[in-house]
């Protein structure tokens, strides 16, 4: 087989793996790099959620005030927290149909999006670097704020040989979920491996927020291509379109509107929420249809 078998192997099994591993996942930003498929070009990927990093002040209905961190797996068992971040994944196909300028579909059990997406400058067409906008919205049937979820933005990378740098900035809108532990002195008692407040099989005792939120969103990070053949050998190396992505997407959330609050596996009734600021951690593995000379 040659190599552009292999490739449109490797993205029809990148397409049924995706789909098998999309979970429950936030259809928000990544870092990806600005590049831009042409007409009749294809790409697929799956991107994880490593972990989420937000901090929380909680007032609850008697008065009393806390801190901690926002996120679900910090408040499961280890083990269980090592399955669910390979359950936390989001997979996407894009489509070019046009030169510089691709449409795409992004999916995971709890939402479905798409998106649009053109090149503004392109290193390909003997631009400095790259520069790409875009725009999609997402939808979550079963989040109980039923509104879609907006973004906008742009994406820059620069390639150098192998690596490409990338950064980005979005506005984002719609809902967000939010989930802090409670202190030991709110939260049900465990009583033994598997009953409620445990976290074995599932998050402890915990407050759950869902508001819709805007936000500023920037990406940055670092993608890495692959080259087949071995460095410094007579044969020439070539890249052919596989990527690592490793990225932070940090974010503030400029406006919010009213909280639903949620007490789970806990006793109290109502409770306040803020947090401003927060950062996801990722990593993504996709294919981008290239054949390039990497010269060593």
């Amino acid at each position: 087989m040659d190599s552009a078998g292999v490739n449109r192997v490797a993205v029809s099994l990148l397409v049924f793996g995706s789909l098998l591993l999309s979970g429950c996942f936030h259809a928000g930003v990544r870092p990806r790099s600005a590049d831009v498929l042409d007409a009749g070009q294809v790409s697929a990927g799956v991107n994880l959620t490593l972990a989420t990093l937000e901090g929380a002040q909680v007032k609850t209905a008697d008065g009393e005030e806390f801190s901690g961190f926002s996120g679900m797996r910090s408040m499961m068992h280890p083990l269980v927290a090592i399955y669910a971040a390979a359950l936390d994944s989001q997979g996407y196909v894009r489509v070019g149909f046009a030169d510089g300028a691709e449409a795409g579909v992004l999916f995971g059990y709890q939402e479905l999006g798409a998106e649009v997406r053109a090149a503004v400058l392109d290193e390909d067409r003997g631009d400095g670097l790259s520069m790409a906008a875009s725009a999609g919205a997402t939808w979550r049937p079963f989040m109980d704020m039923k509104t879609p979820h907006f973004r906008a933005g742009v994406d820059l990378s620069s390639r150098f040989k192998r690596v490409i740098p990338i950064w980005g900035l979005y506005a984002t809108f719609g809902p967000e979920t939010h989930a802090v532990a409670l202190p030991s002195d709110i939260k049900e008692e465990c009583d033994g491996f598997g009953s409620p407040g445990c976290g074995e099989f599932g998050p402890q005792s915990h407050f759950l927020y869902t508001r819709r939120e805007f936000r500023l969103q920037s990406t940055m990070g670092m993608s890495v291509r692959f080259a087949d053949g071995h460095a410094g050998t007579w044969e020439p190396r070539r890249i052919r379109g596989h990527r690592l992505t490793f990225g932070v997407v940090p974010y503030a959330s400029l406006w919010s509107d009213s909280t639903k609050f949620e007490c789970v596996e806990c006793r109290m009734a109502e409770g306040d929420f803020r947090s401003d600021f927060g950062m996801h951690i990722t990593v993504a593995y996709d294919y981008f249809p290239e054949d390039e000379l990497l010269d060593d």
